[in-house]
């Protein structure tokens, strides 16, 4: 709970070590944050540009998208759906030893668990009040940009009209924290926060059992504590979401690494060549000879400008001295084909660095590539997918142990697993082939969740789809229970109908059969139309 404060104080000894720590560490990264945010939203200048290009053209910058694309791609794939509840793969008690000839046979066999469902609409409820549908993909793009992606977990506002935990994601240029490798988890951190021009003047420096958050005195000022939330949970509510670690560098990896770097400027400076020769392709070289100075003015004996000379599209020179006309021609330029070629053959090495097809990066074939050949070139891309998906998982695992946690402290935290969309690109024909096959042979059932899921269904259609299953099942039964009252009535009727015709001394055999006509009896013989015997009751009548 949130520990009252009657005046602001400031921080300890220790809490402003651990602040000025973290603070560095943020420091530190500023500037290859910097730089990677530049890239992905193509605002890099160049100051290399070459010696080929004119002065006045070093102003015209050009952008290529490639780095943006090599992360949206990744991203674009990872759709994560909230969490499940794996209450069903507790382990079940064995069956005790003791042989009872008398029992139950059946009676040892585990019967299937089930999903908590109360345990199941607490993570529901976390994952739509916190709109983790739109913020999941920001902490996803964070971690792909940066290499490190954050999400924090706190407590409401009382007033909130939502009473789950808050969920958020955070800033990776703002935000950092002490990993531990062996508990996988951060040990301490902190959560900067600017105001509208850039200044830092909030802060929430993140321990095991509380969290503390903080107020700068002016721009440069000294912190001071403006609240405390003790919270006792003996984790760090901050949890990081780390892209392509390594046993070496724990902190994560940009997917816009160096080499996709180095081809974007090589592009850059390609592009703004292929724009300078454009602009000597519009307006070519041209020369002159035999012609005078006075041949360049006008009627008033004004010198013409150079650009109304070579744009003009009639030039009017007389001949000269001796009667001859002077020769006029241009250089032609190069074509820009040799640019685009270059920039191809580029496109191929970011291509291959960033496990992408060529096509993502515009350059299309004439021969449109079959089913087959499209999911080979998507092979690198769909594990790199899978990859961060399992990376992510478990960082979103954490996450909904730390709201458990946060909404029942006094509970124990059950087993949670994560649930993602296909990062592949298969068709609805294909997924649906798929699940028909699985529930013929038995693998799943018709209602299955999992073939839901790899359907496509979301949640709420799944929620849609069981609600219209019920409600077909509640028509079925009332339709077999009427179908079965008409049979009743119909009985009902023919065996009132068999008594009221019976002749009085006419008995059968018990248990309702029809009496045969005995063939030896007077009168006994067999009628054209057969045995017309009426079943009534105990008795039964035959005529």
């Amino acid at each position: 709970m949130t520990a009252p404060f009657v005046m602001q104080s400031s921080l300890g000894v220790d809490d402003t070590a651990l602040l000025q720590q973290l603070e560095n560490k943020v420091g530190s990264y500023k500037q290859i944050n910097h730089l990677l945010k530049a890239y992905y939203e193509g605002n890099i200048w160049l100051n290399k540009i070459g010696f080929s290009v004119p002065p006045k053209m070093k102003e015209f910058q050009t952008i290529v998208g490639w780095p943006a694309i090599i992360v949206d791609v990744i991203e674009e794939r990872l759709k994560w759906k909230g969490w499940y509840d794996l209450s069903i793969l507790e382990d079940q008690q064995p069956p005790e030893d003791n042989f009872d000839p008398n029992a139950d046979p059946l009676a040892d066999v585990p019967q299937p668990a089930e999903v908590d469902q109360a345990i199941q609409k607490f993570f529901d409820d976390v994952y739509l009040d916190n709109s983790l549908e739109a913020e999941a993909p920001m902490v996803h793009l964070d971690s792909l940009i940066f290499g490190c992606g954050f999400a924090s977990v706190g407590t409401r506002d009382p007033n909130d009209l939502e009473k789950t935990p808050l969920v958020t994601t955070e800033s990776t240029e703002l935000t950092t924290g002490i990993y531990d490798p062996q508990k996988r988890r951060l040990m301490s951190g902190v959560i900067f926060r600017a105001d509208d021009e850039g200044h830092v003047m909030r802060a929430a420096l993140l321990k095991l059992d509380e969290t503390i958050y903080l107020r700068r005195l002016g721009v440069g000022g000294r912190w001071i504590v403006e609240d405390k939330d003790q919270h006792m949970l003996g984790r760090l509510p901050l949890v990081p979401f780390i892209n392509r670690p390594m046993g070496s560098r724990r902190q994560g990896r940009s997917e816009i690494t160096r080499p996709i770097r180095g081809y974007t400027d090589i592009g850059v400076r390609t592009i703004l060549g292929m724009e300078t020769n454009r602009e000597f392709f519009s307006a070519p070289q041209r020369y002159v000879l035999g012609a005078t100075e006075d041949d360049f003015r006008d009627e008033a004996g004004n010198r013409i400008p150079a650009w109304q000379s070579v744009i003009g599209r009639i030039w009017g020179i007389g001949r000269n001295e001796d009667g001859d006309l002077p020769e006029v021609g241009q250089w032609d330029p190069a074509p820009s084909r040799p640019y685009l070629e270059q920039i191809q053959g580029l496109s191929q090495l970011v291509a291959a660095d960033g496990a992408v097809p060529q096509t993502y990066l515009g350059f299309m074939s004439d021969n449109p590539a079959s089913a087959d050949s499209i999911r080979a070139l998507e092979s690198r891309l769909i594990k790199r997918s899978e990859r961060r998906i399992t990376s992510f998982g478990w960082s979103w695992g954490e996450v909904g142990r730390l709201a458990w946690m946060m909404k029942n402290p006094s509970e124990v935290i059950p087993r949670l697993d994560t649930d993602w969309g296909n990062p592949a690109t298969p068709t609805m024909q294909a997924d649906a082939d798929w699940a028909i096959k699985l529930i013929a042979a038995k693998v799943l059932s018709p209602n299955s969740t999992v073939a839901r899921n790899r359907l496509g269904f979301s949640k709420s259609e799944q929620a849609i789809i069981e609600q219209e299953n019920r409600r077909e099942e509640a028509k079925a039964r009332v339709q077999a229970a009427r179908d079965q009252a008409n049979q009743l009535m119909m009985a009902e009727k023919q065996a009132q109908i068999g008594a009221q015709y019976a002749p009085a001394g006419g008995a059968g055999q018990s248990g309702g059969g029809a009496g045969k006509p005995n063939p030896a009896a007077p009168g006994g013989s067999k009628s054209k139309s057969g045995s017309r015997g009426v079943s009534a009751g105990s008795n039964g009548a035959g005529r």
